[in-house]
């Protein structure tokens, strides 16, 4: 696979139904020429777990946890993160 475009999917203690469906949609896909890095700024430990475990199920996704459990949420560096780690253009 190579991967023209890297999605980059902030999260934080969100519904992780939602976390679902985005990532089943995406694979359904025809052409899955793209990777998703899936930071997640900060979630509390157990809906982190989950949220680990749901993107274990999609070779396409990179979880990414971010340990900002204290800190306010903030867009800009949790897409910094992800911009950091793409290895795409």
């Amino acid at each position: 696979m190579s991967d023209f475009l890297t999605i980059v999917y902030c999260y934080r203690n969100r519904d992780t139904e939602r976390v679902r469906a985005t990532l089943d949609s995406l694979s359904r896909q025809l052409r899955i020429e793209f990777r998703v890095l899936f930071i997640d700024y900060g979630s509390e430990p157990e809906i982190a777990e989950q949220v680990k475990s749901i993107t274990r199920d999609y070779d396409f996704v990179e979880y990414v946890y971010s340990d900002t459990r204290y800190m306010p949420w903030n867009r800009s560096h949790a897409l910094n993160i992800g911009i950091r780690k793409a290895q795409t253009d």
